[in-house]
């Protein structure tokens, strides 16, 4: 289905199996991480939550900004420096990556215990730091994942993938955001966006167990012939 749906058979001087396994994980990686983050938006979910810790209007307000510093400061800083070693890009991708999603376990974890613990105050200030962690962790992941992304996909057809993970990624966030309700109107705070995040974890493991099975050709064998269209046969 996958190599009717992108037409791979245009492609021949590409090894069809790899690239099917190749756009098999980066769909099925971006559902699963769009699933992951319906669970704890950056726009709903946290700022809620800090609410719901007692934080005032400007540490309610300051989530959004937070993130959005920390996702993109640190992208824009490591833009220019790229991986051109033996390895490659993909180690770093899933280093950062596994850091990226296992801080909404550390906030998941901290939640439960320093709760009943620690004030309020204290509480806030705690988690909108690791809210920036988790973003700025997120940020070093994205210039590798654009690495890997434009070294296994041809060019052509890089439209099509992004719009079939957007479209799997909403599908997903849809049940997401009805398993997000479920849990905040059943279970007493904060232990239910303690849930929320540790199921942003567990389905980013997912993601990343993805991740994981992309084959990244050695940048010497990368080229932009690779992308070419072959002109159909007579």
């Amino acid at each position: 289905m996958l190599a009717k749906f992108f037409q791979l058979s245009k492609y021949p001087n590409l090894d069809a199996g790899v690239l099917q396994r190749n756009l098999r994980a980066h769909i099925m990686d971006g559902s699963f991480f769009g699933f992951a983050m319906s669970f704890v938006s950056v726009n709903t979910i946290m700022p809620v939550f800090v609410q719901q810790l007692g934080g005032n209007s400007v540490a309610i307000s300051s989530v959004p900004v937070l993130w959005t510093i920390g996702v993109n400061l640190p992208q824009a800083l490591l833009v220019r420096f790229t991986h051109r070693g033996t390895e490659g890009a993909k180690p770093y991708l899933l280093r950062y990556g596994l850091v990226h999603r296992f801080s909404f376990l550390a906030i998941a974890l901290f939640t439960i215990i320093a709760s009943p613990r620690i004030t309020s105050s204290w509480m806030v200030a705690s988690l909108l730091f690791m809210i920036f962690a988790a973003a700025v962790s997120g940020s070093m992941a994205i210039p590798p994942w654009f690495q890997v992304f434009t070294k296994t996909t041809p060019v052509r057809i890089r439209g099509r993938l992004i719009a079939l993970r957007q479209i799997l990624s909403s599908a997903f966030g849809i049940l997401g955001g009805s398993l997000v309700a479920f849990i905040l109107a059943t279970v007493p705070t904060p232990i239910n966006f303690a849930i929320l995040f540790f199921l942003a974890f567990v389905f980013g493991l997912f993601s990343y167990g993805y991740l994981r099975t992309l084959k990244e050709p050695p940048s010497s064998e990368t080229r932009e012939k690779d992308a070419e269209i072959q002109p159909p046969h007579a």
